[in-house]
């Protein structure tokens, strides 16, 4: 998939979720030496930004777009954006045929569950709630 052209690479997650937040703080202290914008979907902007990349697709994992636009989601992103580092390189064996399969799985599993314990404390009753809830549901 492709986008619009980005000066620097650009990872994008789900700012509402604190599962995401702690983990993404996680990845800008990999990269904290790499040029990397991260934006949280609920930015209005982001959709502007972002031309080729459905809501749908932002809601269902992490999103990272390098600077000539080639777009690339979910575990594929989090190597991606790894892969900027040396170290960063070994991410790669997640995919692999088998692991491939494996850490995908995983990963759509904890995508589709992000919000259900924090939902299930807040009796669902926010905003947030609404925003999520076909995720959180599934």
């Amino acid at each position: 998939m492709k986008t619009s052209r980005q000066p620097h690479p650009t990872l994008i997650f789900d700012g509402e979720c604190p599962f995401c937040r702690k983990w993404v703080r996680r990845l800008q202290g990999i990269l904290h030496d790499e040029r990397v914008t991260f934006r949280s979907l609920t930015e209005e902007s982001v959709r502007v930004d972002f031309p080729g990349i459905s809501k749908e697709s932002l809601m269902q994992a992490i999103h990272f777009v390098t600077e000539d636009g080639t777009v690339q989601a979910g575990v594929d992103a989090i190597v991606a954006a790894l892969s900027l580092r040396p170290a960063g390189k070994l991410s790669r064996a997640l995919r692999l045929p088998g692991l491939r399969q494996v850490s995908d799985a995983a990963y759509r599993t904890v995508a589709a569950r992000r919000f259900r314990e924090e939902l299930e404390e807040e009796g669902c009753g926010t905003a947030k709630c609404d925003a999520h809830d076909s995720n959180a549901r599934s």
